[in-house]
């Protein structure tokens, strides 16, 4: 049996706590590592032969070894661990020390943080580096608002859903995402398992996770929470269309297609408005726009041993104006109504999908900064050739089952005791967002009793 190790970071806090103090260190010590070498090898090269020195003075001269500590490494390094070293007292806590950096430096020989370039609502950090065991996950300064909506996601994605044929039940996963609350002084794990943190420890936190940002970021993150996810092993779909779209066999790319379909139609129902289906408002009442779609918040995990690649809806914040605006939250239903009451619903949601997504490849592929656009925009041809006789037709069946599961599944779901924990966290942490999604349904609830 395989046992999947879950990162420190996303236990109790103590632990995260230890474990943010691990990365903030990793962090300093890749920033002194390529200010000082171009090359890091060079670094395990120069580190090595003062690690070797120590071990050869120890047996002589404890003195000797630990001057060697505090005074010949490079001074970036060592303040990184002046603390540490002037704490070691016996031969025993030198050798210890010495494993614990060799550990390090191993750590960073791969940077093991990289400011993600996708998006601007951040700033996001992908992190990924080796210990006892790999650790990778996601870090994104936000607001309480993308938690909850993801919680939403999570319960309609998995919870709600009874077709027992699909893994997930909805045909696309959601990430497992745990959060520090630095406005209301709070830890939340991934089960929701939500502790109050006291002053000291929220203040360890935040200083911790604002260093690291600055340092790879160059600024002090304004937002007020910090999201802990889990990082998906997949593409984007940007990138998976240019990579590995043609690798699959036809069927898999109409399941591929039918996904991305159910996802869409989940979407429009919640009031999640950066992704594939494009609704926009100029003051005016919401409607269905030709722009680009969000490419970079559907992650794909595929493998040539599985039947269709498995998608990850990530980033999951619905619009902030359909929570928080009564105005814009009146317009939106008054959207809902309208295109819910019309037997051409799913072919004009296949439509704008199939144009925003053709609109965001013609927009991003010159935004690519590696590479011959030229010859890019021919294998993106390729994809685009497929839109209308292929992925069209099956956005509609994939927007159709979306529907049809809304009034099966996810709204009885939503109506019974199976929904008390997820109305309860939302009444607790976000009351708005739970009367907002609850307008929705309501509205839906009754478009079908009409």
């Amino acid at each position: 049996m395989t046992v999947i190790r879950v990162p420190k970071i996303f236990g109790l806090p103590p632990l995260a706590l230890k474990a943010s103090n691990t990365l903030l260190r990793l962090s300093e010590l890749d920033y002194a590592i390529s200010s000082l070498f171009s090359d890091r090898s060079k670094a395990l090269e120069v580190l090595s032969k003062l690690w070797i020195e120590v071990e050869e003075k120890l047996p002589v001269s404890f003195k000797a070894a630990h001057d060697i500590l505090a005074q010949k490494f490079p001074h970036q390094i060592s303040r990184i661990y002046a603390e540490k070293i002037s704490q070691i007292a016996t031969e025993e806590g030198i050798r210890k020390f010495l494993l614990k950096m060799r550990r390090d430096v191993q750590s960073v020989l791969i940077p093991p943080l990289k400011k993600s370039l996708r998006g601007t609502k951040g700033p996001t950090f992908l992190v990924k580096y080796r210990r006892k065991q790999k650790c990778s996950f996601v870090l994104k300064w936000t607001n309480q608002d993308e938690i909850a909506c993801n919680v939403i996601y999570e319960a309609f994605a998995t919870n709600f859903m009874q077709e027992k044929h699909l893994n997930p039940r909805s045909g696309f996963f959601v990430p497992e995402i745990g959060c520090l609350d630095f406005e209301r002084s709070i830890h939340e794990m991934p089960n929701r398992e939500q502790t109050n943190l006291s002053s000291e420890m929220c203040i360890k936190f935040k200083r911790n996770f604002q260093r690291i940002t600055e340092i790879y970021a160059s600024k002090i993150a304004s937002k007020g929470v910090l999201i802990l996810s889990e990082r998906i092993g997949g593409e984007n779909l940007f990138d998976f269309i240019l990579t590995t779209y043609r690798e699959l066999t036809r069927e898999q790319k109409e399941k591929f297609f039918n996904r991305l379909g159910r996802l869409a139609m989940l979407d429009v129902v919640t009031g999640n408005l950066d992704r594939l289906v494009q609704i926009f408002t100029d003051q005016g009442e919401y409607t269905l726009q030709d722009l680009e779609a969000n490419l970079g918040n559907v992650m794909v995990v595929w493998s040539k041993d599985k039947n269709a690649p498995f998608l990850y809806a990530i980033d999951n914040g619905i619009e902030k104006d359909l929570i928080s605006s009564d105005l814009h939250r009146k317009k939106y239903l008054s959207f809902l109504q309208t295109h819910f009451s019309s037997r051409n619903l799913e072919r004009m949601l296949a439509e704008n999908m199939v144009k925003s997504i053709q609109h965001a490849l013609d927009t991003q592929v010159d935004d690519v900064s590696t590479g011959n656009v030229v010859e890019l925009k021919k294998q993106f041809q390729f994809f685009s050739d497929e839109l209308y006789p292929l992925a069209y037709p099956a956005f509609l069946r994939g927007l159709e089952e979306m529907h049809f599961h809304l009034y099966e599944n996810l709204i009885p779901s939503w109506e019974s005791e199976k929904a008390s924990p997820l109305k309860n966290y939302l009444k607790s942490n976000h009351p708005r967002l739970l009367a907002a999604q609850q307008e929705r349904i309501d509205i839906l609830k009754n478009l079908r009793r009409s």
